[in-house]
């Protein structure tokens, strides 16, 4: 479940795109700059929160670690 969570709201973004995209709801400069935002803001910000709140003690599980 917390795989999902962490995934998800990358997904509804990837969606939503391409939703408003396909309806034509936006100019092709509006999709531009809200392309530049999103990669350069957003996702950063979003994966950023995510690994803020991530289990310390999961990514350093000794199994983890000798299979990498």
């Amino acid at each position: 479940m917390l795989v999902v969570l962490a995934i998800l709201p990358i997904f509804v973004l990837i969606v939503l795109g391409y939703l408003l995209g396909w309806r034509q709801w936006l100019s092709a400069e509006s999709a531009a700059g809200l392309a530049t935002i999103t990669f350069k803001l957003f996702m950063p910000t979003l994966l950023f929160a995510g690994i803020a709140k991530a289990a310390l003690g999961d990514g350093l599980s000794p199994m983890l670690l000798l299979a990498y």
